[in-house]
């Protein structure tokens, strides 16, 4: 994949959210390495900040949820941060996401680097999608 170290396409999710004038707070904008986009599964890490997070969440895992992509997506949070990513890998935002001996025996080699270039493909029309922001109205 010959943009998987394009600075630009790794921070393009995280430009979508800035785009969106509320107040989120960042707190990586690049969803993976550069210089080993495998060493962890690519997702965007950010705080719902303003007077209805709770509200703009629902709105956002909604959009998330209807996105139709290489692979599903899922937005999780807990009581501090939200966290954007396939899904798939959602079974290991506790305990192994930044291991990559764990994602290479647990997936296999050639498929954990698969879904890996799957996520970095997705992130281009993921953008698109919450860049649209139309989940966030007046009502948010």
């Amino acid at each position: 994949m010959n943009n998987i170290k394009n600075k630009e396409l790794s921070t393009i999710v995280c430009e979508a959210f800035l785009s969106l004038n509320y107040p989120f707070d960042i707190s990586k904008a690049s969803m993976w390495s550069l210089e080993d986009p495998y060493i962890h599964p690519p997702f965007f890490r950010f705080k719902i900040g303003g007077d209805k997070p709770d509200l703009v969440f629902e709105k956002l895992k909604n959009i998330i949820t209807n996105f139709n992509g290489g692979l599903v997506w899922g937005l999780y949070k807990n009581e501090y941060t939200c966290l954007l990513l396939p899904e798939i890998f959602s079974i290991h935002i506790d305990s192994n996401l930044y291991d990559k001996k764990f994602m290479i025996q647990h997936y296999g080699g050639e498929r954990y680097k698969d879904l890996v270039d799957m996520a970095i493909t997705d992130t281009i029309a993921l953008a698109t999608l919450i860049r649209k922001g139309e989940f966030l109205d007046s009502d948010s």
